[in-house]
């Protein structure tokens, strides 16, 4: 029996914002390029691939 979770990708996307939110504000990571990669990643991408999977869901999640 598979567990089947529709939005496990956006589950995916809040624990990696979560990660990211505590990597960048670590005061040792202050002037470091790790802290400028994971705020890029989670401007562009994070937000970007949220507010994609909000506005257009899946059609096997529209019809359940």
């Amino acid at each position: 029996m598979k567990l089947r979770i529709p939005i496990l990708d956006l589950i995916l996307v809040f624990i990696a914002t979560i990660v990211c939110f505590i990597f960048i504000f670590k005061p040792n990571l202050v002037n470091s390029h790790i802290r400028s990669i994971l705020i890029i990643l989670l401007i562009l991408f994070l937000s970007g691939y949220s507010l994609v999977a909000v506005l257009y869901p899946r059609k096997k999640i529209l019809t359940h």
